[in-house]
């Protein structure tokens, strides 16, 4: 179940001692760094958790906990009941309140739907791609960068 502040005891804003900690697993920089280069965006992975799943982590915090469709992978699904794989008409009928952004990999209709909670300080975003949920992220403002990152 992701929610605002995260998944399985991995919660955003807090250090990856203190993810590791909370959810009882283990987890390490899978390597990826994104396209800032400077080694301060990093995702990390849980080892022996599913592999659709990341964290995006800034001068070692947790900031976003990410997932994404893979038929040969777990389906997470929000709090709200809404699941990878459903169709975007489930989004807008689960959370009212939706900032659309597009989606700058690919074409339109393709975009990114965010939700936030009251204060704005935490969200989930989703990927729609096909009309489908093909991705969703929690955690902090983060949501919103490019890659995870500024």
């Amino acid at each position: 179940m992701m929610t605002p502040f995260g998944w399985g005891g991995i919660e955003a804003g807090v250090s990856t001692d203190s993810a590791q900690a909370g959810s009882g697993m283990k987890i390490r920089d899978g390597g990826h760094h994104t396209e800032a280069g400077d080694g301060s965006c990093l995702a990390f992975e849980v080892i022996g958790g599913p592999k659709n799943l990341q964290m995006l982590v800034e001068s070692g915090e947790v900031t976003t906990v990410e997932a994404y469709l893979d038929p040969k992978a777990p389906i997470f699904m929000t709090d709200r009941g809404v699941k990878l794989g459903d169709p975007e008409a489930a989004v807008r009928k689960a959370y009212k309140e939706l900032k659309q952004l597009p989606d700058i990999y690919s074409e339109p209709p393709d975009k990114k739907l965010f939700h936030y909670e009251p204060g704005g300080e935490r969200g989930i975003k989703f990927s729609i791609n096909g009309g489908k949920v093909t991705g969703i992220s929690v955690g902090t403002r983060s949501i919103e960068y490019v890659e995870g990152c500024l």
